[in-house]
Parts: C-alpha cells; structure tokens; sequence
C-alpha cells in the first residue's frame, strides 16, 4: 500500500533576501524527532497534491498568502516506522510565502526565519544535505528566470 505525502521548503523574499521556515519539532508529539524539519503531511483523501501543499502550510504555521508553488518534481519514496506497513511517496514542493507565521501546530515548538546557507546546515533532511542543496538550487534557478 502506498501512503501520498507532501514536503514543503517555504521560503519568503524579505528585503530583497530569501528566507527559509525551518519548524522545530516537537519531541514530545513526533516519535523519532529530528530537530528542525520542513512542513510535511500526508495527503487526504481525493485531495490534489497542490491542495495538500495548502492545507499543511495552513495547518501547522496558519500561513494563508501563498505567492507561487513549486513542483520541484522529485519524489522520495520510504518506508517510516511510524507510517506501518505504508510505502510512502513524499512530492517535493518549494513554496513562496508573504505572510508570517500566525501559529504552530502541536507538531512543533519553534520556528526559524534563516538565509539560504544557515537553512540548509539547520535543517534535517533524510537524505545527504548535497541532495537538498540540489533542491534548493532547482528552484532558485527557476526564480532568477
């Protein structure tokens, strides 16, 4: 059984500068908490993945003004305990915001704000940081377009 996620790298352009949300998780609620993550969900139902996208950026940091979203086409696919027996297929997303973040989900704790850089050394990513690195520079070439 194959279990549809989504992966959100949020970003805003503040002063010219891109900012990058890196949400604290809770390890008191998230089995296997990793620190600092990005927005990811499970999407339901008949629901698109653009609509997922939306959705989990609303619910666990109450952004709503979302500028433009990104399908950075790339899929991760893995097995998580916490997910059982599921295969999961995590889409990959860069989303551009222009909003603050209004709350937190009782996934997380914290939010940062960070530059391209302090984001991508912050972060967790389950595979190599030269794999987000790549991510990252994907989309950023597409906005300088």
């Amino acid at each position: 059984m194959i279990k549809k996620k989504i992966l959100a790298i949020v970003y805003r352009i503040k002063n010219h500068n891109e900012q990058f949300l890196a949400l604290l998780e809770n390890s008191s609620e998230i089995d296997q908490s990793v620190g600092y993550y990005v927005v990811t969900g499970g999407v339901e139902g008949n629901e698109g993945l653009l609509d997922a996208v939306k959705r989990e950026i609303m619910e666990e940091t109450g952004i709503e003004n979302i500028v433009n979203i990104l399908d950075l086409n790339k899929i991760y696919e893995y097995k998580h305990p916490a997910e059982g027996d599921y295969l999961c297929q995590e889409s990959c997303f860069a989303v551009e915001v222009d909003d603050e973040v209004k709350h937190l989900s009782v996934e997380h704790t914290g939010y940062k704000w960070l530059p391209r850089k302090e984001f991508s050394d912050t972060i967790f990513w389950y595979t190599n940081k030269a794999d987000l690195d790549e991510l990252l520079n994907k989309f950023i070439k597409h906005m300088s377009r």
